[in-house]
């Protein structure tokens, strides 16, 4: 399992608390370990991806993160840019440019969209899978009573884990509870389908479900280092 590098970027009006948030992300990842790789902040958000401008987080001097916490504004600057359409796949191909694992995109509406638009164009993984049930003649987008099909369920599991954006306080836990729980039912999805891959002695999806699962597996781990890191701060700081 490869370890793949964090990616922050900063949007919209610059609160107080939106540098705290960054601070809470990186400090995050840092205990992390292993599991995530380089810390890369995009100068003035989906602009500065779109044009190549980073900065390494893992890189600042002593005493960088308290002094970040008491600091207002967007360090990293902000934007309120809407990805066009040609701009998406731009900006997943410099993701996959930066071996990105994670894209945590803070802000409000624009940056809600801008996260949601990459979700969906993450969905190639899972298209990947429609000539499978080609070829053992199963119907991927059936939907069995008020249940989605198996493609459906993928893509808003996944959709859920890179493109939604908590707030604060108990909110926060909450919806770091819920991912999490999305996070459980992903990588169980795909260990499923790579059980019958293996029992199919079909090495080609065997491979792929591998790589899905993965995936979900390495965001599961994520999303519970943010909750244990998370969790101290709002119940007994408030």
């Amino acid at each position: 399992m490869t370890t793949g590098a964090l990616v922050v970027g900063q949007s919209g009006g610059p609160t107080a608390v939106i540098n705290r948030s960054l601070v809470g992300i990186i400090s995050a990842a840092l205990q992390a370990g292993d599991a995530v790789g380089p810390i890369v902040g995009l100068r003035h958000g989906i602009e500065g991806l779109l044009a190549g401008e980073y900065v390494d987080l893992r890189r600042q001097p002593p005493g960088f993160l308290e002094a970040l916490a008491e600091t207002p504004s967007s360090i990293l600057g902000s934007c309120r840019y809407r990805l066009a359409d040609d701009d998406v796949e731009r900006a997943l191909a410099a993701l996959r440019a930066l071996d990105a694992r994670y894209f945590l995109y803070m802000g409000g509406n624009d940056s809600a969209d801008t996260t949601h638009r990459l979700a969906e164009g993450c969905a190639v993984l899972i298209e990947r899978l429609r000539p499978f049930g080609e070829r053992y003649e199963k119907d991927l987008d059936e939907v069995e009573g008020d249940s989605p099909g198996l493609l459906e369920r993928l893509r808003r599991a996944s959709g859920e884990l890179l493109g939604r954006t908590p707030a604060s306080g108990m909110l926060l836990l909450r919806d770091l509870r819920e991912l999490w729980l999305t996070a459980q039912a992903a990588e169980i999805a795909w260990m499923i389908l790579a059980q019958g891959a293996q029992a199919a002695r079909d090495t080609t999806l065997l491979a792929l479900a591998t790589e899905g699962h993965d995936e979900a597996e390495i965001r599961g781990k994520w999303i519970r280092t943010l909750i244990k890191q998370s969790a101290p701060q709002v119940l007994i700081a408030g």
